[in-house]
């Protein structure tokens, strides 16, 4: 047998041929990573006599993926990282429902399910590693990024895979966000306490954040607030409902108030309508096979499991928005369902706007 070793760009097209997908590294780059996590479980799993598969221990999983990887990778193993991109890309694929965590450091693989995109294509949720699923199915995926993509237009194994309604999968809760927030607000309404003197305070009005001062009117209603507060010695925002009252001078002042979650002030800002009653708006722009989605601010979580599919575009702190979201063009139909559970509209930019 006659061996032959291979350059660093004859492993990255093998890659590529095998998903399906060619043109940008990180794309392969962040596709190898999810299936060799994936694999990575699949693998060290030791099933026991009941027929289920033991937990997999983080370090197990991170050790597996750096030795076969940082041969393609060598920034993988290097100690100086601020981020661990192997955990990073466990993280995402947890998000998205495949792995589940069972104690502070242990994987088991989710069930998989099915996530329809369109009439011909669905979005695969399964920790099951590509070599180890059934050939039918095998040869009709593109593996783009963490996303594996199905084609659905023919008869393959995928028909026996079950399907999950996208609202379940993002874990609303709610079946219309404008009707949950309505009722969120009434009942917070009945529960807010008396206050005076809140510093550094922002209203969430027409979709963007701003000051009460020069508010010579208050705004009907109970109303989203922020401010700047520290937890711990760090800097971070309080989340609450207000209602206002007017001093007869030049600004309005907070009368009452209620503390709320991160999660549902999120949740609101989605549902909150812009100055001319019509929904928020996040753009997106079209570049060939991929899209670019621009989101102003963070989304709620969990539902925010579908961004996962994509990846971050650009250099960002975790804290600074706007960002930028960059996906398979063939997820768009999904993104848009997906934008709108949460109150938002979807519309498309074009190139140099």
């Amino acid at each position: 047998m006659k061996l032959e070793s291979l350059s660093r760009q004859q492993i990255l097209k093998t890659m590529e041929r095998e998903f399906g997908y060619s043109g940008h590294e990180q794309v392969t780059k962040l596709g190898a990573l999810s299936e060799h996590i994936r694999a990575a479980v699949f693998i060290e799993s030791q099933w026991n006599g009941e027929g289920n598969p033991a937990p997999v221990a983080t370090a197990t999983v991170t050790r597996t993926v750096r030795q076969r990887l940082s041969p393609v990778w060598p920034e993988l193993v290097k100690d100086e990282q601020s981020e661990d991109p192997v955990l990073d890309s466990l993280s995402h694929l947890a998000r998205l429902g495949e792995m589940m965590k069972v104690d502070s450091s242990h994987w088991v693989s989710a069930p998989v399910r099915l996530i329809a995109v369109d009439d011909t294509t669905s979005a695969l949720i399964a920790a099951t590693p590509l070599h180890a699923l059934p050939f039918p199915l095998r040869k009709v995926i593109q593996i783009t990024g963490r996303a594996r993509l199905v084609d659905t237009t023919g008869r393959h194994s995928a028909t026996t895979v079950p399907v999950q309604r996208l609202a379940d999968w993002m874990r609303c809760a709610h079946g219309d966000v404008c009707v949950w927030a309505r009722a969120f607000m009434q009942q917070g309404e009945k529960n807010m306490l008396s206050v005076e003197d809140l510093d550094g305070v922002e209203l969430f009005l027409a979709g963007r954040w701003q000051p009460p001062g020069g508010l010579t009117k208050p705004p009907h209603g109970v109303q989203l607030y922020r401010r700047k507060v520290l937890i711990h010695g760090t800097p971070s925002h309080e989340y609450g409902l207000c209602r206002l009252r007017a001093t007869g001078g030049e600004r309005a002042d907070i009368e009452r108030a209620l503390v709320i979650d991160r999660q549902d002030a999120r949740r609101l800002q989605g549902a909150l309508p812009q100055a001319s009653g019509l929904p928020q708006t996040i753009k997106y722009q079209r570049d060939a096979d991929l899209v670019t989605l621009f989101l102003p601010r963070p989304l709620p979580a969990p539902e925010n499991a579908f961004l996962s599919l994509g990846w971050p575009c650009g250099d960002h702190a975790p804290e600074a928005w706007p960002k930028k979201y960059v996906f398979s063009a063939r997820l768009i139909p999904l993104l848009q369902n997906a934008i709108e559970l949460l109150g938002y509209r979807l519309i498309e930019q074009s190139a140099g706007e």
